[in-house]
């Protein structure tokens, strides 16, 4: 939790900044299956589920991929 919550911050914050944000630059990122679950097994991938508003902007697209990738 606490690692996917540093890589937010980081690519938030330093990577990709917005000094005035707005309601379109918006996210959350949810744990979804045995992450979600707490339920992990060692070699478990993690899933992620990027909630963005209906009209997404290069900011959104842009933290989803440095996360990502």
């Amino acid at each position: 939790d606490e690692l996917i919550r540093a890589l937010y911050d980081f690519a938030a914050t330093h990577v990709y900044r917005v000094k005035n944000r707005s309601v379109a630059e918006r996210m959350a990122v949810v744990a979804v299956g045995g992450y979600g679950r707490g339920t992990l097994a060692p070699g478990s991938d993690i899933d992620l589920l990027f909630l963005l508003p209906y009209k997404q902007t290069p900011w959104g697209e842009q933290i989803v991929e440095y996360m990502l990738y």
